[in-house]
């Protein structure tokens, strides 16, 4: 393998163990069937969807295996599944902290 190969391996393992990995991106480990199913197109039973790290190192193994043109084929896809999943967490939701918080201070001033 020369070096162009190996960093577009390292690449594409590094950026989906991050996106695997990542609660704020997949809160549950239900929500990552459909990632690998469709970027990767691989089925796994149930059961490994309860750990992440089993993920991983499935997923992982798994582009290893890949040939270079594949390789390049799924990391683009991934980005591009990370750029749409960037966007749409960009919509901020509200903080109910931060507005119960809120509340709680309007209440105390009316108080006064």
């Amino acid at each position: 393998m020369d070096r162009n190969n190996e960093e577009l391996y390292i690449e594409l393992i590094g950026l989906n163990t991050l996106l695997l990995l990542s609660k704020e991106l997949f809160a549950r480990n239900n929500d990552i069937k459909d990632y690998i199913e469709s970027i990767f197109k691989l089925e796994f039973k149930n059961y490994l969807y309860m750990s992440r790290t089993l993920l991983v190192a499935r997923v992982n193994r798994h582009i290893y295996s890949l040939n270079y043109n594949d390789a390049k084929e799924r990391l683009e896809a991934v980005k591009q599944y990370r750029q749409n999943s960037s966007d749409e967490t960009k919509v901020e939701k509200p903080n109910k902290s931060n507005k119960s918080s809120k509340d709680n201070f309007k209440k105390w001033l009316e108080n006064i």
